[in-house]
Formats: C-alpha cells, sequence, structure tokens
C-alpha cells in the first residue's frame, strides 16, 4: 500500500536510505542531517513524499519538490544552524567529508527562482526499495504516485539524476517515460545522466 510519509516513517525511511545509498555524500554526513533533510519534505508545501508499506513495515520511498531551487533555500533558512551543528560534528569525526562539502555547488540554493514557470517544475530526488523486494513493481507503484500527486499540483515537468554507471535505474527511468537530456560532470570526474519527464496538465 503506498500512502503519504509521516513522521512516524522517517526512522525506517533513513535505514532504507543508507542501506541503499552507502557511498552517498549525505549517507556520508550524519543521521541527523538525514533526519532534517526527510523532515523538511514534510513540512514543505513544495515537498513530496511517499512509502510504500505492508503492515508495520516500510518496503521503500520516494521524495522530491516541486521548484528545487526555492524549496533548497527554504530548508537551509530554516535548518541551517541544525544541518551546520552536526555537518561539523560529522566533519571533526572525518575531516575528509569538508573537501567533499567544498567541492558542491550549493549557488542555485541561494538564489532561488520564484517565476511562475519555475513551479511548473520538479525534480525526483530519491527513491529507494529495500533491495529483497526489488523487482516487485514498488518502484514502479511509487513514482506513479509521486507522479500523480506532482500532475495534480500543475506539474509539467519533472527531472532527476542518475549515474551513469547505474544501468538498472536508467532502464527503469526510461520505461517509466523519462528521457535523457544530458550528462554532467562532478568535481570527481563522475558522470550522471540528466532525465526530464513532460507531463501534460
Amino acid at each position: 500500500m503506498i500512502v503519504k510519509m509521516t513522521k512516524e516513517h522517517i526512522d525506517e525511511v533513513i535505514d532504507i536510505h543508507i542501506d541503499c545509498f552507502k557511498d552517498s555524500f549525505l549517507t556520508s554526513l550524519d543521521r541527523g542531517v538525514l533526519d532534517c533533510m526527510y523532515n523538511n519534505y514534510l513540512s514543505s508545501e513544495l515537498g513530496c513524499a511517499y512509502v510504500y508499506i505492508i503492515p508495520e513495515t516500510i518496503l521503500g520511498f520516494i521524495v522530491g519538490t516541486v521548484n528545487p531551487s526555492v524549496y533548497y533555500n527554504q530548508l537551509l533558512k530554516k535548518r541551517w544552524l541544525r544541518i551546520l551543528g552536526l555537518t561539523l560534528k560529522r566533519v571533526i569525526r572525518n575531516p575528509r567529508i569538508l573537501k567533499s562539502i567544498a567541492q558542491r555547488d550549493f549557488s542555485g540554493f541561494f538564489r532561488p527562482n520564484e517565476s511562475e514557470e519555475s513551479y511548473r517544475r520538479a525534480s525526483l530526488d530519491l527513491i529507494a526499495v529495500k533491495p529483497e523486494y526489488r523487482g516487485r513493481g514498488i518502484a514502479r507503484n511509487l513514482t506513479e504516485a509521486f507522479l500523480y500527486d506532482l500532475k495534480a499540483r500543475g506539474v509539467s515537468e519533472v527531472n532527476l539524476g542518475v549515474a551513469a554507471t547505474n544501468v538498472r535505474a536508467k532502464r527503469f527511468y526510461e520505461k517509466m517515460g523519462f528521457e535523457k537530456v544530458r550528462t554532467s560532470v562532478d568535481n570527481y570526474g563522475r558522470e550522471s545522466n540528466i532525465y526530464k519527464l513532460t507531463m501534460s496538465v
């Protein structure tokens, strides 16, 4: 069953995140940072978050946002002190993380685009399914619920990024109707494919 994510789901969602994204930048920071992040999807009117749940167990989740530049600007304004404190604690324990933070481009978060058109664009930020439950249509059902919600809000374009080496994820998004629009390269030389889905509203 697919339901909107609530605060009661967040601990399990973070567990799934850590299990599925072991090598990601966000996972390298702190569980508290993830808690802030997922709570913000719930508290912001721009957030969109669902879980696939069977009695008392979450099998997967999906999160994203309408107008990402405004959403992340709001997140920083509202939770910057907590995120900074948690991140500094993590950096003290593992100074190598500082280099990763320094190489990231956060400029878009400080210059939000508040045009009417920007509210017709959204991002699919993360989708994850417990490994033992993959291949059962859970990701497809989550994505369909997510896109239905966004379409009801007047969104006509959904973007996402996926590692160029993640063949399974790329195949999944293409089956869901996303089209590759470009390739980007991060500061470590890792390639990501940027996908876009256009929806009629």
